[in-house]
């Protein structure tokens, strides 16, 4: 995660607690002033966000893309969003009782069709 988005998470954090320690008071300036009076407290509060290196795990796979040319970088992408869809259409599929995408395709095309016929 973006480090930006670690200090927004951590004003959410920090905007629940105040709601929760006063639910009347709901304007900025005296969140603001909470908020800094609390950080002035306990400074530990005041945590700083370091982007962190990919793993180990994760570098691997990102040099070997990168040492693509384009062509087969982009069919490299093509096959894990593939991966990805095939997955989500799996646990989407998990509580109907179909047994593939292709089964829910083919019903879902003869439910939008005004009237289905056999054409021989």
């Amino acid at each position: 995660m973006n480090a930006s988005y670690n200090i927004f998470k951590q004003l959410i954090d920090f905007l629940e607690t105040y709601e929760e320690e006063d639910p009347q008071q709901k304007d900025l300036l005296s969140f603001a002033e909470w908020m800094i009076s609390g950080i002035k407290d306990e400074p530990a509060l005041n945590k700083k966000y370091v982007t962190k290196k990919l793993s180990a795990d994760f570098s691997l796979p990102i040099a070997y893309t990168k040492n693509l040319d384009d062509k087969a970088r982009f069919l490299e992408y093509i096959s894990r969003i593939s991966g990805l869809k095939e997955f989500y259409i799996r646990m989407f599929l998990a509580e109907l009782p179909l047994n593939s995408r292709l089964e829910y395709l083919f019903l879902f095309t003869i439910y939008i069709m005004e009237k289905a016929k056999k054409r021989i």
